[in-house]
């Protein structure tokens, strides 16, 4: 199996990679949305999909602490909409729950260029982490 991690931000989307039989998420790539929709991120993001033939797109589920989707949320689940679409027989999409995951790339690594990369990979570790212990 191959998955794509997706952390979906206001300004830029991180992305991380894994592969079976090592599962270690790492980062992959940023893609700055500037004026980009949800449905050209989607594009982009299946792109990378089909060049490393990924079975799985985890998306950071993004809430407050209420419990409630934080406002980026709206333009995460139009973008995984798309994706579904987009790869429709080849990949599925899932979300993963992630709370500052960006804060806590920094913190460990500090600021760089993949921060956004490296969010990503945080949360498609937590997936792979949780999968491994079902």
């Amino acid at each position: 199996m191959h998955f794509l991690g997706i952390d979906y931000g206001t300004k830029r989307v991180g992305v991380a990679i894994a592969h079976e039989p090592s599962n270690i998420a790492t980062p992959l790539t940023v893609l700055w949305i500037a004026h980009e929709t949800p449905e050209t991120i989607a594009h982009k993001i299946a792109e990378l999909a089909r060049k490393h033939t990924i079975n799985t797109i985890v998306i950071g589920e993004s809430k407050d602490f209420q419990g409630v989707d934080n406002p980026v949320m709206k333009k995460a689940r139009m973008c995984a909409e798309f994706l579904a679409k987009e790869l429709t027989d080849t990949a599925r999409i899932v979300f993963e729950p992630e709370f500052l995951t960006t804060q806590q790339a920094q913190r460990i690594q500090g600021d760089h260029s993949l921060i956004d990369a490296s969010a990503a990979a945080l949360i498609l570790q937590s997936y792979l982490d949780r999968l491994r212990t079902v």
